[in-house]
This record gives C-alpha cells, sequence and structure tokens, in this order.
C-alpha cells in the first residue's frame, strides 16, 4: 500500500505532465490558427495548407486524450 508522501509525490508528476501536455496542446493549435488570422495575404491554397495543419494536430490531440 502506498504512503501519503508516495501519493502525493505521484500527484504532482501527474499535474506537471498535465501542464505540460495542455501546453504542447495550446502550442500545437494556437501557431496555426494565429497565422490563418494575421495573414492578410495569401491565396486559398495557403489557408487550405493551414487549416490542414490545424486539423491534423487537433486530431493527434483528439488521440493523445482518448489514450489516458
Amino acid at each position: 500500500m502506498y504512503k501519503r508522501t508516495e501519493l502525493y509525490e505521484q500527484l504532482k508528476v501527474n499535474d506537471k505532465m498535465q501542464k505540460e501536455f495542455i501546453n504542447v496542446a495550446a502550442h500545437g493549435l494556437r501557431t496555426p490558427i494565429h497565422e490563418v488570422l494575421l495573414s492578410k495575404e495569401g491565396n486559398i491554397e495557403e489557408y487550405k495548407e493551414f487549416l490542414n495543419v490545424i486539423s491534423r494536430n487537433a486530431k493527434r490531440l483528439q488521440g493523445l486524450t482518448e489514450d489516458t
């Protein structure tokens, strides 16, 4: 059986991992979305490429969250 200190340490590790995941997830979506929104010039193909990146990252993150 775990001691309280071991459980507390495991909770701290889990909390750190969760925060890191959220940061990676936010960055993975924020960057292409940010570029699309700030891009005043561009053609439809560039927008499609950005949207593909956004979609791919969203699917990857969905897969990661479903594995946990």
